[in-house]
């Protein structure tokens, strides 16, 4: 696994909020400046002493609330701050509603802590100070309570103190990630896979013949080429597994999961509707990795590869010049190996 940047490593949350949300905490639990204008940012007043005692967990249960808080902050007895990282773009009214259980968080807990309460949302992009008005008015809370900060407050954040390698680290990651459609054109060959090797069964096959795309889990690494190892196979194919075809990338993005079905007919729509659904945990608001084939590049392999490696793959990394020349999987040198 190749690693530039280290807040790459993130990636294997599946949740691109739960992504932010351990970034960034991170940063805010190793370097007090910008803990302090993070604070200074919500409006929280606090004095040096007790700024070294903030206590900062991500991912954090409340399981009487059915709830896990993405950043929580606390200070002492005197603040309680809870974080939430909303990636998809959402209407006041629908935000309210994912926001509510929080707010009953903190005032159960308002008690404990005598110098006040925050909720901060982060956001892809700002929105107007209107909608933020609108959206404390549906929580039945002040704006001083509630605060809303985007991906571009956290960049700036970040370089507040000392710059060092981490925080521009964060700063180009989250950079990335707000114009997150990357053109392999551009990037350079060091930094991406030849070929990535892809099981496919046939209702992703075809959402690939119709969309021009495939897709999988965030984390997966980019790659000048995907090879499509095509399973559950019937006659005419003399096996039930082979990479039959290859096709160039042009871009990957970071999109939710449920717009592969965009453009997709209903019949098609619903299989993989019922096909995910087989899958334990899916949740279609959560983001995956589309890679955009170029128009016109899938070709189909003049020697299809058979696969014969036992167990269940899920992608794995190899050559073009190893695509061409091997019979079988089990002939392939995949790199660092399946994963």
């Amino acid at each position: 696994m190749r690693v530039n940047n280290i807040f790459e490593l993130i990636k294997k949350f599946n949740n691109a909020e739960d992504q932010l949300s351990a970034a960034f905490g991170f940063l805010l639990a190793h370097y007090p400046k910008l803990r302090s204008a993070f604070l200074r940012k919500i409006g929280v007043s606090i004095n040096r002493e007790i700024l070294r005692q903030v206590d900062i967990e991500t991912q954090v249960e409340y399981p009487r609330q059915k709830s896990r808080i993405d950043l929580q902050l606390i200070a002492q007895d005197r603040w309680f701050i809870l974080c939430e990282s909303k990636i998809a773009s959402a209407q006041a009214e629908i935000l309210a509603e994912q926001l509510k259980k929080y707010v009953q968080i903190i005032k159960e807990n308002k008690e404990y802590y005598q110098d006040g309460q925050r909720l901060v949302v982060i956001l892809r992009y700002p929105i107007p100070n209107v909608e933020i008005k609108r959206l404390a008015g549906l929580l039945n809370c002040t704006e001083k309570f509630l605060k809303v900060l985007s991906w571009e407050d956290l960049i700036n954040l970040a370089g507040i103190g000392p710059r060092t390698k981490l925080t521009r680290l964060f700063q180009e990651y989250l950079g990335d990630s707000m114009h997150n459609k990357r053109s392999m054109k551009e990037r350079k060959v060091k930094d991406v896979e030849e070929v990535l090797v892809i099981f496919t069964n046939p209702i992703f096959w075809e959402m690939t013949e119709i969309k021009n795309i495939a897709v999988q889990s965030s984390g997966t690494t980019d790659a000048q080429y995907i090879a499509f190892l095509r399973t559950h196979l019937k006659k005419p194919f003399a096996h039930k597994s082979l990479i039959t075809h290859v096709a160039r990338v042009e871009t990957t993005e970071f999109v939710a999961r449920k717009t592969m079905l965009e453009g997709l007919p209903r019949k098609l729509q619903k299989r993989l509707r019922e096909h995910s659904s087989e899958r334990k945990g899916h949740d279609w608001k959560k983001m995956h990795k589309q890679y955009n084939l170029k128009p016109n590049s899938m070709v189909k392999l003049a020697n299809p590869v058979i696969h014969n490696v036992p167990g269940i793959q899920v992608k794995f990394r190899t050559t073009f010049a190893e695509l061409l020349k091997a019979k079988t999987t089990a002939e392939m040198d995949k790199g660092s190996g399946h994963r």
